[in-house]
């Protein structure tokens, strides 16, 4: 069977880099002691490694795409941040020696919400940072760590679906989201549906300092402020225009944050009114702050996913040859008794081992529409595609070799095949299993027995090889260190079958369609996993020790006693599909020192704040025993900072003398505390399975990691490794 994405999805690497209009530009570095260089693109411009810093840049289109337009700033060694200039414009510096140590980038037009633009740099002693896109900061600042080149490429938008979610309730306890119409402008508050007019795209514009939110079923508008308090819907057309179309978020810490508009910062979104809220159709409006009440407060739960497994159907397959090859005849051949319709016993045997394919079954989904079509027409009820539910986690099963011995009426034996629609499920425990559903016999000749049967018998042949087979081989639900997920999605895109799951509190989308590996199990983790994972392991971390130090201060031998303790919190790192297995991440630094300073009769006890942060180099790894590892290979840059109390001015004469000797003590001894340490973060898992007397180990062998970019660019860590089947003595 072939699949009409199939040759797509082999031949294009990226997904995501396929426009709808032809685009193309030159992209143009000034680098130091070089010149120009020029890319076109997704093309690199610029140098790596080589302490060439760029001065500026420009990007000209060639072919533009009709109603998109670019706009860029950079932000230049000793000036700052220059001013934004559009496409065809350079922005920089050429020979004066000032060097470009960050840029945005973003689009512009009536067409730009249709767009997303990506870029990414070099930076000087760090390696090439992550796409970022539509606005957002590039590089680094005020860290003498310049850029050395870029890459500009312009895509199809990949919408950032979220929900809007009230902190007011209704008065029947319903959670509150922010609603468009079916029709009309006027934007609403209801309870939870479903529906897509109750998700938005949140699309940054502003350099990515404010958002537009843009509706799902209606993508041609998004949310404005009205002439009045009312807010409404406006056309994407005007977002680049017209700024009431503009949001910015508030800093109200908690889950619930304010949303302003981009015009007038103390008039923020609203529901209208006072408890109690009505389950639908409350008014969203614009109002000043009104101190944190419940209805100007807002959670944006994401659509996306941050952890995705899948296989191809040939993993599936080395399983269920294995299968068939350790336990023929057993469960592969027997007798079944029917006792009705003139038949008594079905024997089988089954000659070939069920061979897996991973589309979406149209077995299935001819059943669910029979099912629909006869709800139809027995009561009425409108008839929607939409309700066939399941079809996505649903795939095909063959038998192509099936003896059937009939015993009844009219004895017969035939040959026979096999098609099976199977689901992929999860079970109350979060274990992934499959079951399968139902099936259909083709049987040469023989058209009516095959329909007889496919009532009487299949089912209960199914029945056996889920209870024998099936019902022993679950996937275990991740456990990573105990981080909650959100309920996982599971889907086909062909030719993978994927689950994903995200972070709480996130709802989870499937990722979009890319170039998987073929022929491996895989696992993909983004930066929030990696970031998440990481902060489980170091808050085990702390580091605690006293110190002892003698100064001079005038004519006083003044004494120093001191004890610090400095933890690790908020990882942040930064994977790029070239990371491979060894990424950078920035660590914050926290902590408190106490100390004791003795003068003579003079005692003197303040104490210091601490705060700062580690830049390290982190690698994953997997051990022979399939755990997988985390490492901080080692620490590249820290600094730290003190915030003193109570200090005493003859101290204070002396504090960078003091604080010379005891900051290269704390920081070897975070060197000593973090630098090597190595996590234990997961165990992939072995499936022992006893089917029919047998028991088989199933686990994953030739594992590899690596970085990728899915369809939309999200890096990934990757972990790949092939089947492995072994039955156990």
């Amino acid at each position: 069977m072939t699949h009409p994405d199939f040759d797509v999805l082999d031949q294009i690497e990226d997904i995501g880099e396929v426009h709808a209009d032809p685009v193309d530009f030159d992209v143009l570095a000034h680098i130091e002691g070089t010149g120009d260089v020029h890319a076109g693109p997704g093309d690199y411009a610029g140098t790596r490694g080589k302490k060439k810093f760029m001065e500026g840049f420009a990007v000209t289109f060639k072919s533009r795409i009709e109603g998109v337009g670019l706009r860029y700033r950079a932000h230049l060694t000793g000036s700052g941040d220059t001013a934004w200039v559009k496409d065809g414009s350079y922005v920089g510096t050429r020979g004066s020696r000032k060097a470009v140590e960050g840029f945005s980038i973003e689009l512009s037009g009536p067409q730009l919400a249709r767009y997303d633009v990506l870029y990414m740099t070099h930076v000087r002693d760090s390696g090439d940072s992550a796409w970022v896109s539509n606005g957002a900061y590039c590089g680094t600042r005020l860290e003498n760590r310049p850029v050395e080149g870029l890459a500009v490429k312009i895509v199809a938008r990949v919408p950032q679906y979220v929900t809007l979610i009230s902190k007011a309730a209704s008065g029947s306890g319903k959670s509150l989201v922010i609603t468009a119409p079916l029709d009309g402008t006027s934007v609403r508050v209801s309870a939870p549906t479903g529906s897509d007019l109750q998700l938005w795209d949140r699309r940054p514009v502003k350099g990515g300092q404010g958002f537009v939110l843009i509706n799902k079923a209606r993508p041609g508008l998004c949310i404005a402020r009205g002439p009045g308090q009312p807010t409404e819907l406006k056309d994407v057309a005007l977002i680049d225009t017209d700024d009431t179309c503009v949001w910015r978020d508030d800093n109200v810490p908690g889950p619930f944050n304010a949303i302003n508009s981009w015009t007038h910062w103390e008039l923020k979104l609203n529901m209208a009114g006072n408890p109690p809220y009505a389950d639908k159709d409350n008014q969203l409006i614009v109002f000043p702050w009104a101190r944190g009440a419940a209805n100007e407060l807002w959670r944006q739960n994401k659509l996306t996913y941050d952890l995705v497994a899948g296989s191809d159907d040939q993993a599936l397959n080395t399983v269920s040859q294995a299968i068939y090859r350790g336990c023929y005849p057993r469960v592969f051949k027997g007798s079944l008794a029917v006792g009705r319709s003139g038949i008594v016993t079905v024997g089988y045997d089954i000659l070939d081992a069920p061979v897996f394919n991973l589309t979406p079954s149209t077995l299935f989904e001819e059943h669910v529409r029979e099912q629909m079509t006869a709800l139809f027409n027995n009561t009425g009820l409108p008839y929607s595609a939409s309700a066939i539910d399941g079809v996505a986690t649903t795939i095909s099963v063959g038998i192509a070799g099936l003896t059937l011995s009939v015993e009844g009426d009219k004895p017969v034996s035939v040959k026979a095949s096999l098609q099976i629609a199977a689901g992929i499920q999860f079970n109350s425990d979060s274990s992934l299993s499959l079951e399968l559903k139902l099936g259909a016999l083709d049987i040469p000749g023989h058209p009516d027995l095959a329909k007889l049967l496919d009532e009487v018998f299949v089912p209960l042949l199914l029945a056996v090889l889920n209870k024998t087979i099936l019902s022993q081989i679950a996937i275990p639900a991740i456990d990573l260190l105990g981080i909650k997920f959100s309920t996982p999605v599971l889907g086909s895109r062909y030719p993978h079958v994927l689950a994903a799951t995200s972070k709480v509190p996130d709802a989870t989308l499937l990722p979009p369609p890319t170039s998987w590996p073929r022929g491996k199990v895989f696992a993909g983790a983004d930066e929030t996993v990696l970031n998440s994972v990481s902060a489980a392991a170091l808050s085990s971390v702390r580091v605690s020790d006293d110190w002892r130090y003698s100064i001079d201060i005038w004519l006083c031998d003044v004494k120093l006693d001191a004890h610090y303790d400095i933890h690790f919190s908020n990882p942040k790192f930064t994977v790029t599909p070239k990371s491979g297995n060894t990424y950078k991440v920035a660590i914050d630094l926290g902590g408190y020192a106490r100390f004791n300073a003795k003068c003579g009769f003079i005692d003197a006890t303040p104490g210091a704040g601490a705060n700062g942060t580690v830049e390290a180099t982190a690698a994953v790894s997997v051990s022979h025993d399939n755990k997988v590892m985390l490492t901080f290979k080692s620490l590249d840059h820290i600094s730290l900072r003190w915030n003193f109390n109570g200090l005493p001015s003859w101290m204070d004469a002396v504090l960078s003398e003091i604080l010379g000797a005891f900051d290269p003590v704390v920081m070897a001894s975070i060197t000593a505390a973090l630098g090597g340490h190595t996590f234990e973060v997961y165990t992939l898992p072995t499936i022992d399975a006893t089917i029919a007397g047998t028991t088989f180990e199933i686990r994953l062998k030739d594992l590899e990691l690596d970085s990728k970019a899915d369809g939309a660019q999200k890096a990934l860590l990757l972990v790949t490794g092939a089947a492995d089947v072994r039955v156990k003595a």
